[in-house]
């Protein structure tokens, strides 16, 4: 598995300058979405009152047809929650759109199309390349390194928190010391960590 970090994503994001192309790979980076369900998101899709995406079908190419499917388990049926800069690109885009309909696919490429371009930026910045799907491994690398616990990161991408364990186990090589750590913190109670 490979991953970028925030650093080298946006250095790579920063070089794409066509806004339907930068849309996509910013929901796949900042909301952990597999190609398929970036492809099939339409505005009946975005929750307004919450800036969420539902999750709820995917979009598939199999002998030349394109068709939309179930998601890829029960699990991958979900709301993401997309922080406010997500959620105003996404807006600013549709608002560019003539006439986009409720049920119209705003990503509208085939798939494959996205992992061409990822390609491209990645050798026009210097960056490594990864594969499109290694955008949604950079999603959880993140919210790793952000802290997050298993059980919320599962939620997040669809996944069980078992199948989080198994994939990015890797990632979490100083658990035990980090854990020690708090301990070490709590030795006299909760009450000698309060502000006097």
């Amino acid at each position: 598995m490979k991953f970028w970090t925030l650093d080298q994503f946006n250095t790579a994001i920063a070089a794409e300058d066509k806004p339907i192309y930068h849309l996509a790979f910013m929901a796949l980076y900042w909301a952990g979405l597999r190609e398929g369900e970036c492809l099939a998101l339409s505005p009946s899709k975005i929750l307004h009152d919450t800036k969420s995406l539902k999750v709820s079908e995917t979009f598939k190419t199999e002998d030349g047809e394109d068709f939309f499917d179930d998601t890829k388990s029960p699990n991958s049926d979900r709301v993401v929650t997309m922080p406010d800069f997500l959620y105003d690109e996404f807006m600013e885009y549709m608002s560019r759109v003539y006439e986009i309909a409720d049920d119209e696919r705003i990503v509208y490429f085939k798939k494959g199309a996205l992992g061409a371009r990822l390609n491209h930026i990645a050798e026009k910045v210097g960056v490594e390349r990864i594969r499109l799907h290694d955008l949604r491994h950079s999603h959880v690398a993140l919210l790793i390194k952000l802290g997050y616990r298993t059980h919320a990161i599962a939620a997040r991408i669809g996944d069980t928190p078992e199948e989080v364990d198994k994939t990015y186990a890797h990632l979490y090589p100083d658990t035990s010391q980090i854990l020690a750590a708090e301990l070490n913190q709590h030795k006299d109670g909760f009450s000698s960590l309060m502000p006097q």
